[in-house]
């Protein structure tokens, strides 16, 4: 259904964000919420035209937010004393956010290095 009318799907995906954490006990609603939101806008990023390691970095930060969250709902005793997202890091043993911090700054100095290279052509042009 997705790929015949995308429109359709992620007009289902906003409903389901907008209406559908009511149908889970209210002490959930943030998660469910969140993990949503993270589908939606997962969704969003694949039928965008963002430069592919932005479109990565973006993509992988959400699938960890929907991850985590999805994790929380099925196991909620597993997380007793923190948040979905502090859990999953101490599971790997580091914070997973980092690798996303990484991933960025690594996206945005290739991003610095284009535009200087776009600079210096440009000057060397005149």
């Amino acid at each position: 259904m997705a790929r015949q009318y995308p429109d359709a799907a992620l007009l289902a995906l906003f409903a389901f964000r907008h209406y559908g954490y009511q149908f889970w006990p209210a002490g959930q609603w943030g998660i469910v919420y969140g993990m949503a939101g993270a589908c939606c806008l997962l969704a969003l990023l694949a039928f965008s035209g963002l430069w592919w390691p932005v479109k990565a970095w973006a993509m992988g930060e959400e699938m960890l937010t929907a991850g985590c969250s999805a994790a929380w709902l099925a196991w909620p005793q597993w997380f007793v004393h923190a948040f979905a997202d502090e859990k999953c890091s101490q599971a790997v043993g580091f914070k997973l956010g980092s690798i996303g911090l990484v991933v960025l700054v690594a996206v945005l100095w290739q991003v610095a290095t284009r535009i200087d290279g776009l600079q210096t052509e440009s000057e060397r042009g005149k």
